[in-house]
């Protein structure tokens, strides 16, 4: 079996989104699982200067390819891979993330991470009308679709009426030899700490700091927390990105907390991100809408204590085992804080619970999941084949 992927979102550009952090590291899962002659994997990839797509090995079976298509992004996810496809012989497309595969004649499937276009409309009008028009394509000429949870399948469904056996969920997972719960190397957090002019306590948040993420009400409710507990300081450390268009994230942080700072990190690489969890006193995540929310994960895994939003898929991959806010209420997300940072004992039960569920979620069983639905797609085209060849209506 052949397998083409789609290696646009592995694009430099992409880097600190969920998206390219599943790709990247489900095609070192997947490199695991090939077979030459058997299981062949060919990655089409941007040229080698614009993507991170060479830095997964190449083996014996798998491959990473620079397609000059790449280049332009549009065209190539309204239709270029198509050609591409073709021209590889695949007997199965997979495409990470969206693409218009109406007139892929190889059986594509197609991870859609969530129905943010249909459920969280936040972009630009111009953005919005083409990544909906792409997911709108994935949605309804796909093979297959797979998606991060069982919240995110029901969002899929209602939102563009495709049949539920046509969606497959394989949870996405973290690498646990980075983000686990024993500091590797204490020197590495004390010179983080001194770089970004963090003291202990505090509260920490990491993620591209989109809107669903909800950065102004976490702001507004640290702040309300220390107003009613005065005694309560501790700083705001808030990591990753900001992309265009912060502007509200930046207003609610003008003036730091009455007892503490509020500290924007930029991008941090994982292994300085795990330290700096590990060193969390609490970790909140009050997403409006997340369709896996890695963050989340990451965490649990470095076993702090987290709180989070009650919100779409949370408590699914969460399992019901953390405390939970709603996360329209800067009252209740204030109150969460308050009740976390006050009680050592939930502290510890939050830590416990958090490092074992997330234990269960690797890329390992991403990728074995995701490669059985690739299977299933291949052999139902061979089927299909088999039966046209034979004059038997498909």
């Amino acid at each position: 079996m052949r397998i083409a992927i789609d290696g646009y979102i592995l694009h430099k550009k992409h880097r600190n989104q969920g998206s390219h952090v599943y790709a990247l590291n489900l095609l070192r899962e997947l490199r695991r699982l090939a077979r030459p002659g058997e299981i062949d994997f060919e990655v089409l990839a941007p040229p080698v200067s614009q993507t991170d797509a060479f830095n997964v090995e190449p083996a014996p079976g798998f491959r990473v390819k620079a397609i000059p298509a790449l280049r332009l992004s549009r065209l190539w996810r309204l239709g270029a891979v198509a050609a591409s496809a073709r021209s590889q012989t695949a007997d199965v497309l997979y495409c990470p993330v969206p693409v218009n595969c109406g007139a892929v004649r190889t059986p594509t499937v197609v991870t859609v991470h969530d129905s943010m276009i249909a459920k969280f409309p936040f972009q630009k009008l111009k953005s919005r009308l083409f990544e909906g028009a792409i997911t709108w394509g994935s949605m309804n000429f796909a093979e297959r679709i797979l998606t991060d949870s069982q919240h995110a399948k029901a969002d899929l469904v209602e939102s563009y009426g495709v049949r539920e056996d046509k969606i497959a969920v394989t949870y996405l997972g973290c690498d646990h030899s980075v983000f686990n719960p024993t500091a590797s190397n204490e020197g590495r957090y004390d010179q983080l700490r001194h770089r970004y002019g963090i003291r202990s306590p505090y509260v920490m948040h990491h993620s591209t700091m989109s809107p669903r993420k909800n950065i102004p009400r976490l702001i507004q409710a640290c702040r309300l927390t220390q107003a009613r507990h005065p005694d309560l300081a501790f700083d705001l450390v808030l990591a990753g990105p900001l992309p265009a268009g912060s502007e509200d994230i930046l207003d609610a942080a003008r003036n730091d907390l009455t007892q503490g700072r509020i500290i924007f990190t930029g991008a941090v690489p994982e292994q300085d991100l795990a330290a700096l969890i590990r060193g969390a006193t609490l970790c909140v995540i009050p997403s409006l809408y997340e369709g896996f929310c890695l963050p989340l994960l990451e965490c649990m895994a470095c076993g702090a204590p987290t709180i989070a939003s009650r919100s779409s898929c949370i408590p699914e991959i969460s399992a019901g085992k953390l405390k939970y806010f709603d996360p329209s209420s800067v009252d209740d997300i204030a109150c969460a804080v308050q009740e976390a940072l006050t009680d050592s004992d939930l502290r510890k039960r939050l830590r416990v619970a958090g490092s074992r569920q997330a234990s269960q979620f690797t890329w390992g069983r991403c990728a074995r999941e995701t490669f059985e639905v690739l299977r299933l797609a291949s052999d139902a085209n061979g089927r299909r084949g088999t039966m046209a060849a034979r004059g038997l209506p498909v």
